[in-house]
């Protein structure tokens, strides 16, 4: 009886963790997204700064970027009993940091707020998920077939945390990317 309680919570502790890793893959999955079209609209919208108009171009990234913070909302939303307190906590702060912005902003001022937001919570989310992973595939046991007083540790499976690790190595080389190009607009005359 001992045995299939035992049997049955690991099941359950892993089917939870299945849950989680998966739920982390998609939310940072559309923060990617959304750091994307951040990227693209950068441009545009800092060229509709210097003329003061608002272009459909830049429209369309507005509405866009909309639709992917609605996104984000039902992610977290879905997947919230998934999701560990630390993860949580990350989450609603970029989400209040989206509530807090004040009415009277006009469009590209709420974009820039919007856009730092999501490049100031990209990162930490990312390396909660990578710490969270981590910590559960070190402390991951399975017994082995025969009976023995001594668990068998198997090492961790690299798939998720090497793809995180390959995204925030993408990170890194993106916003090094990112400074010399504004390097270079700062430089050319």
């Amino acid at each position: 009886m001992l045995a299939n309680a035992l049997t049955a919570r690991r099941s359950s502790d892993e089917k939870i963790w299945e849950l989680r890793r998966t739920a982390y893959g998609i939310v940072l999955a559309k923060f990617i997204a959304v750091d994307r079209v951040l990227d693209n609209a950068d441009q545009i919208i800092s060229q509709d700064k210097k003329a003061g108009v608002v272009s459909p171009a830049a429209a369309k990234y507005y509405e866009l970027l909309g639709r992917y913070s609605a996104e984000v909302r039902g992610l977290y939303a879905d997947n919230y009993l998934v999701l560990s307190e630390e993860f949580i906590d990350l989450l609603e702060e970029f989400l209040r940091t989206l509530d807090n912005t004040d009415p009277a902003l006009n469009v590209s001022e709420e974009y820039e707020i919007f856009a730092a937001a999501v490049r100031a919570a990209r990162p930490k989310l990312l390396q909660q998920a990578k710490s969270e992973l981590r910590l559960r595939d070190k402390r991951q046991l399975r017994w082995p077939w025969k009976r023995s007083s001594q668990p068998v540790i198997f090492p961790a499976k690299p798939s998720l945390i090497s793809r995180l690790d390959a995204l925030a190595n993408r990170d890194a080389e993106d916003e090094s990317d990112r400074e010399s190009a504004m390097k270079r607009i700062e430089h050319d005359p």
